[in-house]
């Protein structure tokens, strides 16, 4: 597992219109370098775009994607990628955990 970048994001898909509706997200380079992925504020996929060689991904830029337009904005720590976590939001090293706690009752004496 490689050690990814992330950014906090404001995104927009009104790539044409005058006034854009712009979204938070996250955006997050591979730990090649070459390919970065963008998440909405619910850690959903939505974009994804290869590099060239000239394109920077840094604070106070903005990258086009296939079809969104990314105001990239403060760089938050380095972490496992969010492609290694499953539907559930939970990453697949921690399946076997101590489950849910819906039902049950939990006593505090």
């Amino acid at each position: 597992m490689s050690i990814v970048k992330r950014w906090a994001v404001t995104y927009t898909k009104h790539l044409k219109h005058k006034r854009k509706v712009y979204q938070d997200g996250v955006l997050e380079l591979c730990g090649s370098g070459k390919k970065v992925l963008l998440y909405d504020d619910c850690e959903k996929l939505i974009d994804s775009k290869f590099l060239k060689n000239d394109e920077v991904i840094e604070c106070g830029r903005t990258v086009t994607l296939e079809a969104h337009l990314v105001d990239i904005g403060v760089l938050e720590e380095s972490r496992a990628p969010l492609a290694d976590i499953n539907v559930t939001g939970v990453r697949s090293t921690e399946r076997h955990g101590a489950g849910s706690q819906k039902g049950k009752q939990i006593s505090f004496t």
